[in-house]
């Protein structure tokens, strides 16, 4: 049997709570973002520390973001002279 919709009831939940729970799940995929985007970045410059050319100390591995291509960007000291 159809429901009589006409009653003017809605058996659903209210219009707030509907609204609360879209806002909590996308803060939470925000924050969900913002953590992995976070963990990628480490783990590219823990990269760019690991493959660092011979001789050169991990002190001296800088790196920083580069917006084309997108990603990070490994700076060696001026005495390794290799960027990648």
């Amino acid at each position: 049997m159809i429901p009589d919709m006409s009653a003017g009831r809605d058996d659903g939940p209210s219009p707030r709570l509907r609204q609360a729970l879209i806002v909590l799940s996308v803060v939470f995929t925000a924050v969900l973002i913002v953590f992995y985007a976070q963990r990628w970045f480490d783990w590219e410059r823990a990269a760019c520390v690991s493959d660092r050319p011979p001789g050169t100390s991990a002190e001296s591995v800088e790196t920083g973001w580069q917006w084309w291509p997108p990603g990070v960007a490994c700076t060696y000291a001026p005495g390794a002279g290799t960027t990648v």
